[in-house]
């Protein structure tokens, strides 16, 4: 189960590399719940890391990735790269990250577990992510939002704001972390 412990030797990690002037790192899916303080369980963290020039180094983005993989043992560590993502922030906002009926105004017409298909076929974006598996970099394509979000989202799962890490570690740096 994930505790802040587990958040906070990443964040610690990151601080200390020369890695976030140049990359943003996007705390994604349940764990900026348990930020908030909400008592829940997760097994995984899920961070996307993202170049805030559009400059995609892929000798930095190895190294950033496999050097953060094996940091914590006892809960799952996601982290992938998206090389698009500050461009669909930009354009989209945190649509491009972020399964909520309120956010996307769809309270009226957000789908059921029959149509939602359609709906997504309408709405869906591919997105690219580089994860680093069997010692290199690999590229996946996948679409935004999957199944799965739109149909926890239906049963009425809220998923968690996205938390920009950059800002986290930066705030928390005033704070203990250790805690």
């Amino acid at each position: 189960m994930v505790k802040l412990e587990h958040l906070h030797k990443v964040c610690t990690y990151i601080e200390k590399t020369s890695w976030l002037s140049d990359f943003d790192f996007w705390l994604l899916g349940s764990v900026p719940k348990i930020v908030a303080g909400e008592k829940i369980r997760t097994d995984d963290i899920d961070i996307a890391v993202v170049n805030k020039f559009d400059c995609h180094n892929k000798i930095i983005i190895s190294d950033i990735l496999s050097s953060c993989i094996d940091l914590i043992h006892d809960v799952k560590l996601d982290i992938y790269y998206r090389p698009k993502l500050n461009v669909d922030l930009d354009n989209k906002g945190l649509s491009t990250i972020w399964t909520d009926i309120e956010f996307w105004n769809e309270t009226t017409f957000w789908p059921t577990k029959e149509n939602y298909h359609a709906w997504r076929v309408k709405h869906f974006r591919p997105i690219e992510l580089w994860y680093y598996k069997n010692k290199k970099l690999e590229v996946e394509y996948k679409v935004w939002p999957n199944a799965k979000h739109i149909e926890r989202v239906i049963d009425g799962h809220k998923y968690a704001k996205p938390i920009l890490l950059n800002t986290y570690i930066k705030e928390e740096k005033h704070h203990d972390m250790s805690k």
